[in-house]
């Protein structure tokens, strides 16, 4: 099998992986990351700066995440309203500025009504700042928001397993067992994975539901071949923290895994879990430190 270089810029620092290689190169955590010469928030670019599929990643938080393609900018799952640094704004502080956005195609995806994955004073605040952005909510976010006072434009509920085409990108919904969907989403070359709380919530390890039902829904994805793929992860669980993410890991081998959920205050959480991705034979896990980190994805040839 012929090796692939793909260069991740994460918050301001630069490192190289090689996917698809028999021995795959193991990455020091700190050692593999070299500073750019470069100071100051990442400033999004024009979309023809951006190549078929490739791709902008930024951290937002929980389980915020926002990625850029070259036709629009994707945003899921975003709940923070405040910025993570008072001296940045916008996605290198971990939040989202409809200024900043202003011109490009936003849609925003809403995997369920928990307040760490859906906040209704963003939502009324984005709707009346903007009504033409395009909402891609739940069915439970759907009923949530008809009672706010706002008028509800640009929203879709996709329908459980249906392959549907909305605003030009292919988009799929799977049952999540804590609520919800997760999303497939197929746009400009890429296909992504957003796990929302689908997961392998292992609480009570006597029981093998929490198993049966993650790996069931995930069984109706089999043949993907994900991109960018966003697994929650959660050391509550102790021993079963990485289980779920780390069984959609080793079944569909995405090009690059990003972890959320309950990530932490520092990088322990994030480090760990990359490390636990390396002994799957991947090396492709980004290591996620802070909001507003930020990633450019090329995806291998």
């Amino acid at each position: 099998m012929q090796s692939s270089t793909q260069k991740i810029l994460h918050g301001g620092m630069l490192v190289w992986l090689t996917l698809g290689c028999s021995e795959p190169k193991r990455l020091d955590p700190v050692s593999t990351f070299v500073p750019l010469q470069k100071t100051g928030p990442v400033k999004i670019k024009k979309f023809d700066q951006l190549r078929q599929g490739e791709a902008e990643v930024w951290y937002l938080g929980h389980a915020g995440y926002a990625v850029r393609t070259t036709s629009r900018i994707l945003i899921f799952d975003c709940a923070l309203m405040e910025p993570a640094k008072q001296d940045t704004s916008g996605l290198a502080a971990g939040i989202i500025d409809l200024e900043e956005l202003n011109g490009l195609n936003t849609i925003f995806f809403v995997s369920h009504d928990h307040p760490d994955h859906f906040n209704p004073l963003l939502f009324v605040a984005f709707q009346r700042q903007n009504p033409s952005i395009r909402w891609i909510v739940s069915s439970d976010v759907y009923d949530a928001i008809t009672s706010l006072d706002t008028v509800m434009t640009n929203v879709t509920v996709p329908r459980l397993y249906r392959r549907m085409n909305i605003d030009g990108m292919i988009v799929r919904g799977i049952k999540s067992n804590d609520g919800g969907v997760a999303y497939v989403v197929q746009v400009d070359g890429l296909q992504l994975y957003f796990g929302g709380d689908h997961a392998w919530w292992a609480w009570d390890t006597r029981s093998k539901r929490p198993e049966r039902e993650f790996k069931a829904e995930l069984d109706r994805l089999t043949g993907y071949r994900f991109d960018l793929a966003f697994l929650a992860i959660d050391p509550s669980l102790r021993a079963y923290d990485f289980a779920g993410a780390l069984h959609f890991v080793k079944r569909f081998k995405p090009n690059m895994v990003f972890p959320m959920h309950k990530l932490g205050d520092n990088a322990s959480e994030s480090i760990a879990f990359r490390n636990a991705v390396l002994e799957t034979g991947l090396s492709n896990a980004a290591l996620v430190r802070q909001r507003g980190d930020f990633f450019h994805y090329v995806k291998p040839q």
